[in-house]
Parts: structure tokens; sequence; C-alpha cells
């Protein structure tokens, strides 16, 4: 009997991005957002609903895409692209709020889940970025640390 395993066995026993925990919560806080968007009146804010469906449902994309390539660089820049994703949700869930297009209660739990969907991304960079420095990429400590700190990376942009 052979130790070696074949190259259909090796590829049913890999994980999938489905079975990685920080995926399956990028999906639903992007089914929680979707929820939400559906309710939201076009005459009062267009495009809204539409913004918040795409940036929530790019989140899992970033993910999934990271991992599809199979590379620890790729899967880091998959995970960062992830993280700007949910900085741009927080965004545009807190003008809901402003607006009252939400419930404090739908509000509160869609960023728990948002909190829970960012603490696994870091977890995930911190082990991988571990198991093997990747050059060129942003660590948490040289990625902003908010939104204002964005901002202002982005009017040295505007100004040119």
């Amino acid at each position: 009997m052979s130790q070696s395993r074949s190259k259909e066995e090796l590829e049913k026993s890999a994980p999938t991005v489905c079975d990685l925990r920080v995926w399956e919560q990028a999906f639903e806080l992007a089914l929680g957002v979707f929820r939400i968007a559906e309710k939201i009146p076009l005459e009062n804010c267009p495009g809204l609903s539409a913004e918040l469906r795409v940036v929530a449902l790019s989140i899992p994309s970033y993910i999934a895409r990271g991992h599809s390539r199979a590379t620890t660089r790729e899967f880091l820049r998959g995970l960062y692209q992830a993280r700007g994703a949910l900085l741009v949700l927080r965004a545009r869930l807190y003008l809901c709020g402003q607006l009252d297009l939400a419930t404090p209660l739908e509000l509160r739990r869609l960023d728990a889940r948002r909190s829970e969907v960012s603490r696994l991304i870091e977890t995930h960079v911190a082990e991988l970025r571990g198991s093997r420095e990747v050059a060129g990429l942003p660590t948490a400590t040289t990625a902003p640390a908010d939104a204002r700190a964005i901002a202002r990376e982005w009017a040295v942009f505007e100004d040119h």
C-alpha cells in the first residue's frame, strides 16, 4: 500500500475558501447588509443601496480571490483588500444610521459581525506574516489605522 496520495485526493482534502471561518463570517455580513439595503427607499438615497451591496459582497470576494491564487502573498493581498472594504462598509453603515435608514439594533448586529470579520482577517494576516514574511505588502503597523488616515493619504493625490 502506497503512502503517497493522488492529486485528486489532495485536492479533495485541501481546504476551500468556504471552509475558512473568515470567509463564512464575511458572507454572513454581506447577507445582513443586503437585507438592510433592500429596505432603503430609492428616493431617499439613490445609489446608496447598490453601493452597500457592492462593498459588502466585495469583502468575501476579495478573501476568495486571494485564497484561490494559492500563494501567501496573494492571500495576504486579498485579506488587505477585504480589510479596506470593511472600512468603506463601516462608513456607509454609519451614514445609514445617521439618516435613520436602519434601526440601531440592526446596525449594532452588523457592526458586531463586521468587528468579528475584522478580527478574523487580522488573525489570518498575523498567522500568514508569521509563517513567511512577504516583502512589499503593508503590515498592521504600516497600514492606515483609521478612515482619517486614509483620507489624509487620498488628499495628497487630489493636490496633484
